[in-house]
Order: C-alpha cells, then sequence, then structure tokens
C-alpha cells in the first residue's frame, strides 16, 4: 500500500514501512517535529517488523532532527520493530559520525541493503 504524507511517502507492507523523507532540508523546529509525528502514527497504526528511513533526497538536517532520530530508534524498539536508515546524502553522513550515531542507529547505503 503506498503512503503519502507531507513530510514522508512510501509504501507499507505487511512486513515493513519504506519511507522517503520528502523535503530537501529539514532547518526548523516544526518541520522536525511533523516529520516525525507521522513517521510515529505510521509505526503506532501498523504491526510491523521493520522500518526503513531513505534519506536520499535529504542534504541538510537539524540537530534536533538527530536527536529525534534516536527517539524514534527507542520507539521502534519500544514496538519490537527494527529501524534502518539507509541511502544518506554527505552532509547527513558528516553529521552521524561527528555526534557519532553510526554506533547507535544502523545505516545502509542502498535500500535494498537497509530491506535485506
Amino acid at each position: 500500500m503506498r503512503i503519502q504524507r507531507t513530510m514522508v511517502g512510501g509504501r507499507l507492507t505487511t512486513d515493513y514501512i519504506l519511507l522517503y523523507v520528502v523535503p530537501r532540508h529539514i532547518r526548523g523546529e516544526t518541520e522536525v517535529l511533523r516529520l516525525f509525528e507521522e513517521i510515529e502514527e505510521l509505526i503506532e497504526g501498523h504491526k510491523i517488523k521493520l522500518l526503513v528511513l531513505n534519506c536520499g533526497r535529504l542534504h541538510s538536517a537539524t540537530s534536533a532532527f538527530f536527536g529525534k532520530l534516536v527517539r524514534l530508534s527507542e520507539l521502534c524498539k519500544k514496538h519490537n520493530i527494527k529501524f534502518h536508515l539507509c541511502c544518506l546524502q554527505d552532509a547527513v553522513k558528516e553529521g552521524f559520525k561527528v555526534l557519532k550515531l553510526h554506533k547507535l542507529l544502523k545505516v545502509y547505503d542502498t535500500e535494498a541493503e537497509a530491506l535485506g
């Protein structure tokens, strides 16, 4: 089933949700909150085993975005959902490295690897 919200789009299957971050830049707290509210509604509304967040379109993000990723990871654990990120642009990857998030979150180069 196709999913289309303001900040994310993607598809839902019986096993997973694959989401694409729609904006190219997430700069404000309002954008961060809206993005993660949409994702949390999907998680809590469906029984899935895996959430994949494809960030291929996202070229820049704030520290609030990175903090919410950690919170989302914790929410997924609470619901026994694996959480994978994929297709990070270089600037976003750099943020991950600086904040050492690659030690907390599973990041994959491709969508196929994240789904596998």
